[in-house]
């Protein structure tokens, strides 16, 4: 049911609070009672709480803990606390001791329950933030073909001089005006066999995006008659040296004479994988049920990815960061059986790295939900002498959280003309919006909004991948890492702020540093912030 018995003494202690008599009751009916209490009191919560949704059965993860901005929580809070960590075990998924913050898997009504009855705690839903991923091209409805009208299409994904690709995503639009069609991966053999319909003979667009290793590629109007089979070639992506980004904004200027040394960045992620790029330092899973020391079980490549922008050593053949030398850590927060990156572990994972000294967070993830559970960690972090760097996000619309909080850094995506194949998917985020040498402009998915405070490079970012390879990826999650390395060197190359107190104020001086760097591309305030950083003006601060 929607109330299991330990919120009954709850709902008991509400109703008599409210002058109304008890009497025995059975469980169905303590459940009408509940919900009756509520509405009579007319919370927040009951204006924005469906009937419907109370009577779920479903149980989700919340948040409970003392309110924001006390430092120390108050008796009656503590007793609160010890109240709910005494009646509530069986739901408590995990909890910072007996007067601490928890987490709890409570239906609807529970967590309306809870709040009603202890109106001095913060209870709110354990929200999942997600990956800031590029809507270059997203998900497609599925065109489903009856046996006895389909026929078997072969693809064949090659390099230029015909090496199987394999794990590439193949999609075949038949309109190129609607998300409709088909898609498969390449196998072993760099093979996909599509189940078609007969009448399909031509498609609008087909498009390739491999997993590493290559560029990916877009055709426009090709034939696939019944007896031909297709064999797309796809371009090798290449590998040496400083991307793109990182040639734009400098970064070989400051080197080798600095490459993060004594600087600590923590990326919160999907974890960071075993490459031959990367030197992790060290690092923790957050995430329940799994080890702890599971940081490097990366499945989505998301984290190593970002790792490589900031910190990738400087071995040839081999994409390299602006912070080689830094103490870099993984704090795995996405994955899971339930895709993970609740705000609870991301809090946790921010706590961790203000434990562990380090200077720079790097958070590449993002959502339209606020949390005050989050605005509450990121304010230790600035408290602690922590800068924190995050996406704008990829919707194209207002900036998402956390980077729309105050005490953080946030990130819009720009690309520059002549990065890319003009055949690839990377030209698909291409706008209007161009700086003023019309090479630079903004990501047409990236974010925007006077929440922005710079821009830095975020379409076709070549970087690290799982199983030692590369890929070029697009998104604001890219331009985050760029900010993060940047970060941290302009840290390094003024050890007087190295080593500051770590206090808000060492927080401001890192972010004042970086800002001084920024150069208008020319765009409005809205979709740059206050520009590109330069690393080379470091010299001259």
């Amino acid at each position: 049911m929607a109330l299991s018995a330990a919120f009954i003494t709850f709902v008991r202690e509400l109703a008599i609070t409210m002058g109304i008599p008890v009497a025995r009751r059975a469980a169905h009916e303590w459940v009408e009672t509940a919900i009756a209490l509520i509405r009579r009191r007319r919370t927040g919560l009951d204006t924005s709480v469906g009937l419907a949704s109370l009577r779920e059965t479903h149980r989700r993860r919340y948040i409970v803990a003392p309110p924001p901005y006390h430092p120390s929580a108050g008796p009656t809070v503590q007793q609160s606390l010890r109240d709910l960590q005494q009646h509530l075990q069986d739901v408590t998924l995990k909890s910072e001791g007996a007067e601490g913050a928890k987490v709890l898997a409570l239906s609807t009504l529970e967590a309306v329950v809870l709040q009603e009855r202890f109106r001095g705690l913060l209870i709110e839903e354990d929200v999942q933030y997600r990956l800031t991923r590029t809507p270059l091209l997203g998900a497609i409805e599925p065109i489903v073909v009856p046996r006895s009208t389909a026929r078997t299409l072969t693809i064949h994904v090659r390099s230029r001089h015909g090496v199987p690709v394999v794990g590439a995503r193949v999609v075949l639009l038949p309109d190129g005006t609607l998300p409709r069609g088909y898609e498969g991966v390449s196998d072993a053999a760099g093979q996909v066999r599509l189940a078609v319909r007969k009448a399909d003979t031509r498609f609008a667009q087909v498009t390739v995006l491999p997993q590493a290793g290559y560029w990916s590629r877009v055709w426009k109007h090709v034939e696939a008659t019944p007896i031909r089979e297709l064999v797309l070639r796809l371009a090798p992506l290449p590998v040496a040296g400083f991307d793109w980004g990182h040639q734009a904004t400098g970064a070989a200027q400051l080197q080798p004479a600095y490459r993060g040394r004594g600087v600590r960045v923590a990326v919160i992620d999907s974890g960071i994988a075993p490459h031959r790029s990367l030197h992790v330092a060290g690092g923790h899973n957050f995430l329940l049920g799994e080890a702890p020391d599971a940081w490097d079980d990366d499945t989505d490549g998301h984290g190593t990815h970002c790792a490589g922008v900031v910190a990738a050593v400087h071995h040839e053949a081999s994409v390299w960061g602006y912070v080689p030398q830094a103490s870099l850590y993984a704090l795995r927060v996405f994955g899971g059986a339930d895709g993970g990156g609740h705000v609870s572990d991301i809090r946790d994972a921010i706590k961790w790295a203000i434990r562990t000294g380090c200077d720079v967070i790097n958070l590449s993830l993002g959502s339209q939900i606020p949390s005050s559970y989050l605005r509450m960690a990121i304010a230790e972090a600035t408290d602690a002498g922590v800068l924190c760097v995050a996406a704008a996000g990829n919707d194209g619309g207002p900036v998402d959280y956390p980077a729309r909080f105050r005490d953080v850094v946030g990130v819009s995506a720009v690309g520059r003309m002549g990065t890319y194949p003009r055949s690839s998917i990377h030209r698909e985020a291409q706008s209007r919006i161009r700086g003023a040498d019309r090479t630079y402009f903004l990501a047409s998915f990236s974010n925007r909004g006077e929440e922005i405070d710079l821009c830095a490079p975020g379409v076709a970012v070549t970087s690290t991948l799982p199983a030692g390879a590369f890929g070029a990826w697009d998104g604001t999650s890219m331009g985050t890492p760029h900010v993060a390395g940047i970060a941290a060197l302009a840290l390094e190359t003024a050890p007087e702020l190295l080593h500051a107190r770590r206090d808000a104020e060492r927080t401001v001086r890192v972010l004042d540093r970086v800002l001084s760097l920024c150069v208008d591309l020319g765009m409005a305030r809205q979709y740059q912030g206050a520009g590109l950083p330069l690393v080379s003006r470091l010299l001259a601060t």
